[in-house]
């Protein structure tokens, strides 16, 4: 699905200033969600820390690849930045599933300090 979502063409003109937040901040979404079903996929998160180092490692490796991919898509460019909101998006699901998995307290801080990384790459994509 996002092989083929990166490679429709991007519209004539400047998109929306609302709607570049939406698609640039729906990079770290969709690769929270690579990243959870490459962690389940590689097995028990709670007892498996490779599985945990697999799930961020897959979404930036395709975010790598996605990017490369685009740069050949007529009116898409690749970009730096949304590879940076791939890896947030995948580490953001690592640490999630870590805590939801292995109990203990909620790691609001780590989740704050990738939500304010999440914000700065997504407005540095946003106003490059």
């Amino acid at each position: 699905w996002i092989w083929w979502v990166s490679s429709r063409p991007a519209g004539p003109g400047k998109a929306p200033l609302l709607w570049s937040f939406a698609t640039n901040g729906a990079h770290i979404v969709i690769y929270a969600v690579l990243s959870t079903l490459a962690i389940w996929a590689a097995g028990d998160p709670s007892r498996r820390r490779l599985a945990l180092v697999l799930g961020p490692c897959v979404a930036a490796s395709y975010g790598v690849l996605d990017e490369w991919h685009q740069s050949s898509v007529p009116g898409r460019v690749a970009s730096w930045q949304d590879v940076a909101s791939d890896v947030v998006g995948g580490v953001m699901a690592a640490v999630l599933l870590r805590w939801w998995h292995c109990g203990g307290p909620f790691p609001l801080a780590r989740l704050l300090v990738l939500s304010g990384a999440g914000a700065l790459t997504v407005t540095w994509a946003v106003f490059g």
